[in-house]
C-alpha cells in the first residue's frame, strides 16, 4: 500500500494535493493500493482540501501514524507492506514510484 501522509498546514500542501492523483496512478501501476492520511488538524481543515480529491483519505488528528513510522517530516510517502512494516519512505512525487524509489 502506498500511503500519503499529508496535512493542509504544510507549506507544500497545494502542490502535494495537485500530484495526488498521478500519485495514485503511478501506486496503482505498481499494484499498490493507494491512500492520503491527513495528519494532526482537525476533520474540518482537512474535509475542505481532501474534499475534492479523488483518491481515499483518512485522518489522524494526533498524529500516531506519524510516531508508529517515526515519520519526522511531511509530506511523505510511504510503502508498507502487508504486514505492516515500511518498505520504502519518499518524497511524495510521481517519479519516485516509476524510477524503482518503490516496489
Amino acid at each position: 500500500m502506498a500511503v500519503l501522509l499529508w496535512a493542509s498546514w504544510l507549506p507544500k500542501a497545494d502542490t502535494t494535493l495537485d500530484q495526488v492523483e498521478t500519485l495514485a496512478a503511478a501506486a496503482r501501476g505498481r499494484g499498490l493500493d493507494f491512500l492520503v492520511v491527513a495528519v494532526q488538524e482537525p476533520l474540518d481543515d482537512a474535509r475542505g482540501p481532501l474534499g475534492g480529491v479523488r483518491a481515499d483519505w483518512l485522518l489522524d488528528r494526533y498524529g500516531r501514524l506519524l510516531k508508529h513510522y517515526r515519520v519526522v517530516s511531511i509530506p511523505r510517502l510511504l510503502i508498507i507492506e502487508a504486514d505492516g512494516r515500511v518498505r520504502a519512505s519518499l518524497e511524495p512525487e510521481p517519479t519516485a514510484l516509476r524510477d524503482g524509489g518503490a516496489p
